[in-house]
């Protein structure tokens, strides 16, 4: 097997591109964001920007399908505006105590 990868975890899963129903979506640690537009059969790691690869949560914006949200555990939320390609920190948007 020519996989380098070993994960541990697969926190989130995802498949919600209503546009290429092929895609998929797996946050995982360590190994961070992994992209299938073929239903999981070739998978395409997309880490540039994180500065984590322990993704625990992914959303996409209703209405813009380029627009995705990253979760971590312990770094926080990042953004992507061109489909996983690349990602920036968001600043908190919660308050603190």
């Amino acid at each position: 097997d020519s996989n380098p990868w070993t994960l541990d975890q697969v926190w989130v899963f995802e498949g919600f591109h209503a546009k290429s129903p092929q895609r998929l979506w797996a946050g995982t640690n360590p190994g961070g964001l992994f992209r299938s537009d073929d239903g999981g059969t070739t998978w395409t790691l997309l880490n540039e920007g994180l500065s984590t690869t322990n993704i625990r949560s992914l959303a996409q914006s209703a209405m813009d399908p380029q627009l995705l949200y990253a979760g971590t555990n312990g770094s926080g939320l990042y953004k992507s505006a061109d489909d996983g390609a690349h990602w920036e920190a968001m600043l908190s948007v919660f308050p603190r105590d």
